[in-house]
């Protein structure tokens, strides 16, 4: 068995940890956009950035308005289904988690990734620029997920990060 390829631009659906337990599995699957792969002692990690169906104001406001909207009709869908028509991705809200946190019946692809399909449409074009000035962003989130990690052992999420300040989830 060989080991899956994560590329930028690429959605998962994974077991994303809640606040309350940063370290652990989460208990509820998440569309999560892969941000990098970290080779950690024998183990492959993957930094995801939290998705959700669920925008709202008091989400927004949690993360500064820093919030990757793209429509399902945008994400090139390989295997598995998504009933949302819009993934929220919350940019500085970026897990740690291992490879087996990952459903593997689900693989799917922002569309506008390659030049060739930005090409003469414009809103996929904007779609992209959006992405590349959010990236920074979910980078700095996976660099701190990867030196928490590191320093103390445990993946998952940093401390301190909360996903909406009324709700942990």
């Amino acid at each position: 068995m060989t080991a899956a390829q994560y590329s930028r631009g690429q959605v998962v659906l994974a077991d994303f940890p809640f606040t309350e337990r940063p370290h652990e599995r989460g208990p509820r699957q998440h569309f999560c956009l892969v941000i990098d792969t970290v080779e950690s002692q024998e183990e492959r990690l993957i930094a995801i950035c939290y998705g959700t169906s669920r925008l709202d104001d008091d989400l927004l406001a949690a993360h500064g308005g820093g919030v990757l909207s793209i429509p399902r009709a945008f994400m090139k869908i390989r295997s598995g289904f998504m009933d949302e028509v819009v993934g929220h991705f919350v940019l500085d809200h970026v897990a740690l988690v291992p490879e087996s946190w990952l459903d593997p019946r689900f693989s799917a692809r922002l569309d506008f990734m390659r030049e060739e399909a930005r090409k003469n449409d414009p809103i996929r074009e904007r779609l992209f620029k959006a992405f590349v000035a959010c990236e920074p962003v979910m980078q700095m989130a996976a660099l701190q997920a990867a030196l928490h990690t590191q320093e103390t052992g445990r993946i998952g999420l940093p401390p301190g990060k909360t996903i909406r300040t009324k709700t942990t989830r």
